[in-house]
């Protein structure tokens, strides 16, 4: 599907509940900061690309899934307009989701840009590697 909306949206963030998320673009390759796919043009000869974030952590405690894409959305977006790496974007987009997934409102009133960051910086995820899925 994500392939079909591509042409018409620069870049498309599927979330996958506990799977993690996709990062999709017709930019044909690997993107290290994602206001590249927002400000330019993908090049004639670009393809489909499609990249598979897992969740940071397995076995996430679940209060309430209201309001966590929301709040993976809305931080992936602030990352971004900060000049953030893709990787930071998503990583701390993760953190916000799950920080909200482990509180019974929407958007927790803990919810900020300094706990999304101390969420992320005592845990380094070490063994989270985003996979390519699909390319061409």
């Amino acid at each position: 599907m994500c392939q079909a909306v591509v042409p018409h949206i620069p870049v498309v963030l599927v979330t996958l509940g506990n799977l993690g998320l996709m990062l999709c673009h017709s930019h044909g390759s690997r993107v290290e900061h994602p206001m590249t796919l927002l400000r330019s043009s993908p090049p004639p000869e670009a393809s489909f690309h499609a990249v598979y974030f897992p969740t940071l952590r397995e076995n996430t405690a679940i209060t309430s899934v209201s309001g966590a894409g929301d709040c993976l959305s809305a931080t992936f977006v602030a990352a971004m307009l900060e000049g953030r790496s893709t990787d930071e974007c998503v990583r701390l987009s993760l953190n916000a989701a799950e920080l909200s997934l482990a509180s019974s409102d929407a958007v927790p009133g803990t919810i900020s840009q300094s706990s999304v960051l101390d969420q992320g910086s005592r845990d380094p995820f070490p063994h989270w590697k985003p996979r390519v899925l699909k390319t061409g």
